[in-house]
C-alpha cells in the first residue's frame, strides 16, 4: 500500500520560507559565535565614527554626514541604521548587535526573494531557487558581508529594487491602458455622507491587474468559493470607501478574501484594445479545469454523463411541487 500526502500550497510556501530563512541565520550565526568581535573593525572607525557617532554625541551631526563619500559600502540606510541602533543600545557601540541585526536583514532579503518566485514559477523551480538563495546568502563569499557591522548595501539594494520592480509594473501598466484608453471611468457616487458626487477616475493598470486576476481566479476559485467573493466584494469595497480600514468587519472580511486566495495564482495573457482588456490565454498549476472531465467525447476521468437526468430530476423537485399546487388551484 502506498501513502500519499498532499500539502496546501501556503503550508508548503510557509515550510520553504522557514527551511530558507533557518538555513541563512544557522550558518550566518555561526559564523559570528566563530568570528565575530563585539570591536568595530578598521574602516568602521573613520566610517561609522568620525561620520556619525562623534557628531550625534556632540549635537554637531548634520545631514550630509550621511553622504559624506567613504567606500564602497557605505549608504545612507546602513548610516542611520547603525546611528539608530547606537541609540536603542545606550549609546554603545557593539559591533557583535550589528552583525546580528545584519544577518536578520539578509534573511529578509532571502525570503523576500524566494516569495517573489513563488508568484512566477511552479514548486520545483521554487524550491530549486531557494537552494540557491541559501546557498549564495549563507557563503561567505566576502566576509565582511556578515563580520563587519553594516556593510551590506547590497542586501538593502536589493530589496529596494524589488521594491522598486512591484512599482514598475504597475506604472507600466498604467502606460499600456493609457496607450489604449483603457480604465477611464465616469461615475456618479453616494457618498458616506448622504449626497451625490460625480468624478472621473482613471485606473488603467488597476483595470488590467483587476482583468488578470479575474482570469486566474476563473481557474483556481470553486464555483461556490467564486461567488461568495463575488457577493463580499460590494461590502469590503464600501467598508474601506467609508474610511472603516481598521473596523473588525473589515478584518472578518480580509480573512475570508485571503483564504480564497490561497491557489490563486498562474499566468495570464491580455490582449489591450480600445478601451478594452480581454484575457486571451491563462494557467495555473492550481488549476481546476479538466479537460477529459468536460469533455463531451470519451474521456479518461469516468464521468457518466447520464447521471444528470437524476441531478435535474433531483434539483426540479421543488418546481414540479409548485407546479402540482397551480394545477390543483386550477391557476
Amino acid at each position: 500500500m502506498v501513502l500519499r500526502f498532499s500539502l496546501r500550497p501556503s503550508i508548503l510556501r510557509a515550510l520553504l520560507l522557514v527551511a530558507t530563512l533557518t538555513a541563512i541565520l544557522g550558518a550566518k550565526f555561526v559564523l559570528i559565535d566563530r568570528f565575530g568581535s563585539d570591536l568595530p573593525y578598521w574602516d568602521q572607525w573613520d566610517g561609522e565614527g568620525d561620520a556619525i557617532y562623534r557628531p550625534y554625541l556632540e549635537g554637531t551631526l548634520k545631514v550630509s554626514n550621511s553622504f559624506r563619500p567613504h567606500n564602497e559600502h557605505r549608504i545612507v540606510p546602513t548610516l542611520l541604521l547603525a546611528l539608530g541602533l547606537f541609540e536603542l543600545n545606550d549609546r554603545q557601540w557593539d559591533g557583535r548587535l550589528q552583525m546580528t541585526v545584519n544577518t536578520f536583514l539578509h534573511g529578509a532579503a532571502a525570503l523576500l526573494l524566494v516569495s517573489w518566485a513563488w508568484r512566477w514559477f511552479s514548486l520545483r523551480w521554487v524550491a530549486l531557487f531557494a537552494g540557491l538563495v541559501v546557498v549564495f546568502f549563507s557563503t561567505a563569499v566576502s566576509w565582511e558581508n556578515t563580520l563587519s557591522g553594516f556593510q551590506s548595501q547590497f542586501y538593502f539594494l536589493l530589496l529596494f529594487s524589488l521594491l522598486h520592480l512591484a512599482a514598475t509594473l504597475l506604472t507600466r501598466l498604467n502606460e499600456l491602458g493609457r496607450t489604449h484608453g483603457i480604465g477611464r471611468l465616469d461615475l456618479v457616487e453616494n457618498r458616506f455622507v448622504g449626497m451625490k458626487s460625480r468624478g472621473m477616475y482613471e485606473t488603467p493598470g488597476g483595470t488590467i491587474l483587476l482583468a488578470a486576476h479575474r482570469g486566474i481566479e476563473s481557474l483556481t476559485l470553486d464555483r461556490g468559493a467564486a461567488h461568495l467573493k463575488d457577493e463580499l466584494m460590494p461590502k469590503y469595497a464600501e467598508l474601506i470607501y467609508n474610511g472603516f480600514w481598521f473596523a473588525p468587519e473589515r478584518e472578518m472580511l480580509q480573512a475570508a478574501i485571503d483564504r480564497s486566495q490561497e491557489f490563486v495564482t498562474g499566468r495570464v495573457r491580455l490582449k489591450l484594445y480600445k478601451g478594452s482588456v480581454a484575457v486571451v490565454g491563462r494557467e495555473s498549476p492550481y488549476s481546476l479545469y479538466d479537460q477529459d472531465l468536460v469533455t463531451f467525447e470519451e474521456g479518461a476521468v469516468a464521468y457518466d454523463h447520464r447521471d444528470a437526468a437524476g441531478f435535474i430530476r433531483l434539483n426540479a423537485l421543488r418546481l414540479r411541487t409548485l407546479g402540482q399546487r397551480k394545477k390543483k388551484l386550477g391557476l
